[in-house]
């Protein structure tokens, strides 16, 4: 019977390491087989390395994986905590839905962006981050342009708006009192003149063409980062599809020319959308789903 017992034991133990006690089910979202995502999601290394600074060894790990020009992204990220800005797996590598058809991008996904940047993410610079979704990556970009630079997010969605702001605050405060970060309720689409001309434009959706008038927001030697490609497709199909988007840094010359720069290829990223479109096309009843509604509201 003890024999019996301690078998019981032994089984209900691996259970809950294996990470089920941790409600670490696979999401549509997470490539559940990619080691980047199972550092914390209870399946690497066990369970010990999830210390009191889950952040440091998530950079840590992203700084041992990535081969990147600089280090500041890793810099900005150990100064942003991303548990501030989701409450569901903020230290797995992996994209995550923040509700109202809008995600989070990876966070291997979003230092290759800050390094794309890094040239021209300095102090005292002003950035336009379009899509600004739960407010970290704006936050990040308000890391890095310092206490006498300005980021500017714009988000549509208002329940967006609300939690990037409570996020910020919550998180990095600093960035509110240095009135360096501040978050608009707009179609990003047509950028934010009042703010403008910028240093930097962040595109945070993919898009088949800049949108018209966007450019003009951009100071001659300025930088816009965007996907280009197939975003109708990509919306429809609930970012599923299996083409890929161009990474492209434009770099403008003077008041209509620029000349453009491949980064490189980037798999999955939601179009850039209406309000109308995302509430189409990712919820096809027209409605946003109860849990979303619940989630925004309960933070």
């Amino acid at each position: 019977m003890a024999l019996l017992c301690h078998i019981i034991w032994l089984a209900a133990f691996g259970h809950l390491v294996t990470g089920n006690f941790f409600n670490n089910d696979p999401k549509p979202n997470c490539n559940e087989g990619n080691l980047d995502v199972q550092v914390f999601s209870g399946k690497h290394h066990g369970l010990l390395k999830l210390d009191n600074n889950p952040m440091k060894y998530l950079v840590d790990h992203l700084n041992e994986s990535l081969d990147l020009e600089s280090d500041m992204p890793f810099r900005a990220m150990r100064a942003v905590d991303r548990g501030h800005y989701t409450t569901w797996r903020p230290y797995a590598n992996c994209i995550t839905n923040i509700g109202y058809g809008a995600h989070m991008l990876s966070p291997f996904q979003q230092a290759m962006t800050l390094d794309d940047l890094a040239e021209e993410l300095k102090e005292g610079k002003k950035v336009l981050d379009i899509g600004s979704g739960n407010g970290y990556f704006t936050a990040l970009l308000a890391w890095c342009v310092g206490k006498t630079g300005k980021v500017i997010g714009i988000e549509h969605i208002p329940q967006l708006v609300q939690r990037a702001t409570h996020n910020v605050v919550s998180g990095n405060p600093e960035f509110v009192k240095d009135g360096r970060i501040k978050f608009i309720l707009g179609d990003g689409r047509k950028g934010y003149a009042e703010e403008a001309p910028y240093d930097i434009i962040h595109v945070g959706g993919s898009i088949e063409d800049i949108p018209e008038g966007l450019m003009d927001q951009l100071k001659p030697g300025g930088v816009m980062w965007f996907c280009i490609g197939n975003a109708k497709e990509m919306l429809i199909n609930n970012r599923r599809t299996e083409s890929q988007l161009a990474v492209v840094k434009a770099h403008k010359r003077n008041a209509t020319d620029w000349d453009e720069e491949f980064l490189g290829r980037l798999w999955r990223l939601a179009a850039l959308a209406s309000v109308e479109e995302q509430k189409y096309h990712f919820h096809p009843n027209g409605f946003y789903d109860e849990w979303e509604a619940f989630e925004a509201q309960a933070m």
